[in-house]
């Protein structure tokens, strides 16, 4: 979501300054009503999009990771501890082993 709203900034911002610029260029003048409007719909949209992005890292970093089957605190980048790691693995082999039809 934040990643859309930080696209979604940048893209109304540019739209904005090629309106301005073809307004300009080919019309009397753009209408400062809508460039202002549409230069803080944009703003408004690229900073609520930086803000749920910094928002949601720190809510990654607080958030403990902790083992899904008893609950103790894991290393970075694991699901399960360890040991319940090798478990885990075990009965997703024999999963995919009955699944292939093996025996």
């Amino acid at each position: 979501m934040a990643t859309f709203l930080i696209r979604g900034g940048f893209l109304i911002i540019v739209g904005t300054v090629v309106y301005l610029a073809v307004a300009e260029a080919l019309l009397d003048g753009a209408d400062e009503v809508l460039v202002r409007r549409l230069l803080l719909a944009g703003g408004g949209t690229l900073a609520g999009g930086i803000v749920l992005k910094i928002v949601g890292r720190l809510m990654a970093a607080l958030v403990a990771r902790t083992c899904p089957r008893c609950g103790r605190t894991v290393a970075r980048g694991r699901v399960y501890c360890d040991d319940h790691r090798a478990e885990a693995i075990n009965e997703y082999r024999d999963r995919d082993r009955e699944r292939r039809g093996g025996g």
